[in-house]
């Protein structure tokens, strides 16, 4: 479903209710960055992926540098894959990256971001 412009309340309630199943991926624009989006994926177990990517085609992720540098077998937006246990973080810093991006479509400076 796509919703321009929504509120704040509808885009926490969106990441919330990610699953892993049905509801797998929430896609935020910035309003004026361009090409800048970003991705939240999941969830499993109150965990999500956070990519995002600009105009210039650079794609990062967040990573949880406290997580054992395996992969974990996931179903990300439909499709299985191997992904890396560090990108996979606390759905709570997917609502602080979401929330610096959706305010001013820039990417929150307090979180490790890493190219992919």
């Amino acid at each position: 479903m796509e919703t321009r412009d929504p509120g704040w309340e509808l885009v926490t309630a969106s990441i919330a209710a990610l699953d892993g199943v049905a509801k797998v991926m929430v896609s935020l624009l910035a309003h004026d960055a361009g090409d800048s989006c970003m991705l939240i994926s999941g969830a499993w177990g109150g965990r999500v992926m956070v990519n995002a990517t600009n105009h210039e085609l650079d794609y990062v992720s967040v990573v949880d540098g406290a997580q054992p540098i395996t992969t974990r077998l996931l179903c990300v937006g439909g499709q299985d894959g191997e992904y890396h246990e560090p990108r996979i973080v606390p759905i709570e810093w997917a609502l602080v990256a979401a929330r610096t991006f959706y305010e001013s479509g820039r990417l929150e400076p307090t979180l490790r971001w890493d190219k992919d």
